[in-house]
């Protein structure tokens, strides 16, 4: 069985060729009480420049 890789999947495989690559995790439990918060850490995240933004759960 042949898995297809997806856009995702191609984007980090490319990257990773070329450079090293920086993640940032948002854990949802930090952030229980102020949802706010973690879409400006996610905005200030991109504008930093990160490659990916995971969401723990």
């Amino acid at each position: 069985m042949k898995v297809k890789i997806g856009k995702v999947e191609s984007y980090i495989h490319e990257k990773l060729e070329k450079e090293k690559l920086h993640f940032v995790l948002l854990d949802p439990d930090d952030f229980a009480d102020k949802v706010w918060e973690a879409g400006e850490i996610a905005r200030m995240s991109e504008e930093a420049g990160v490659d990916a933004i995971m969401v723990g759960g």
